[in-house]
C-alpha cells in the first residue's frame, strides 16, 4: 500500500457524515455502557446547555484518505486553556498493520502543537497496544489509570509539548532525564 495519505480538516457535520457508517462497525465488539440511558429529562436538558457552551472550544475533525478512499480519522477538542483531548482516532481494518496510525498521530500532534496547546492527553483501554505503543513511542507518558463506568479499565496518557515542562514533571514523579 502506498504512503500518499492526505489529511483533511473538515466540519463536525461532514466528519460524522463520512465516518458514521464505519464507526459502529469498528467498535461493534466493544462493550460500552451508555450512561445517558439513566438520565432524567431535566438532566438531559442541562447536558444540552453544557454542549452548547462547549462549542466555543477548539475542535479538530480530520479525515485521512488515500486517493478517494477513507483510511482513518481523528477527532478531539480543547479540554482546558492549554490542553487538548484526543477523543478518538481510528484506522479502517484493511489499512491496519502498515503504520498509518502512527502517521495520523504525528500529523495530528503537529496540528495540536501548532495551535499552541501545551498538553495533549488521551484515555485508552489497557488492552489496546495498537494505540498505546505508538503514543508511548512519540513521548506520551502514562499518568493514571481509572475504572470508567462506560469503557472499563482505562489508561490516561499525556504528552507535554514543552520539553522543560516534561522534564519538570518527570523529576516530580521520580524519573531522571
Amino acid at each position: 500500500m502506498g504512503n500518499d495519505l492526505t489529511f483533511l480538516e473538515v466540519s463536525r457535520q461532514e466528519f460524522w457524515t463520512v465516518i458514521d457508517p464505519h464507526f459502529q462497525r469498528i467498535y461493534a465488539l466493544r462493550h460500552d455502557s451508555n450512561p445517558s440511558q439513566y438520565y432524567s429529562d431535566e438532566e438531559k436538558e442541562r447536558l444540552k446547555t453544557l454542549a452548547i457552551n462547549s462549542a466555543a472550544m477548539i475542535s479538530l475533525f480530520i479525515l485521512v484518505k488515500m486517493g478517494d478512499d477513507l483510511v482513518g480519522w481523528h477527532f478531539g477538542s480543547q479540554f482546558h486553556v492549554d490542553s487538548y483531548y484526543m477523543t478518538n482516532s481510528a484506522v479502517l481494518e484493511q489499512y491496519r498493520g502498515h503504520g498509518y496510525y502512527e502517521k495520523i498521530l504525528i500529523h495530528v500532534m503537529g496540528l495540536i502543537k501548532s495551535r499552541g496547546f501545551q498538553i495533549i492527553y488521551s484515555k485508552h483501554r489497557a488492552n489496546n497496544p495498537a494505540i498505546l505503543i505508538p503514543k508511548l513511542r512519540q513521548g506520551f507518558l502514562i499518568t493514571s489509570t481509572e475504572l470508567d463506568d462506560r469503557f472499563g479499565f482505562l489508561i490516561t496518557l499525556k504528552y507535554f509539548a514543552n520539553e522543560q515542562r516534561q522534564k519538570a514533571f518527570g523529576k516530580m514523579i521520580g524519573l531522571s532525564y
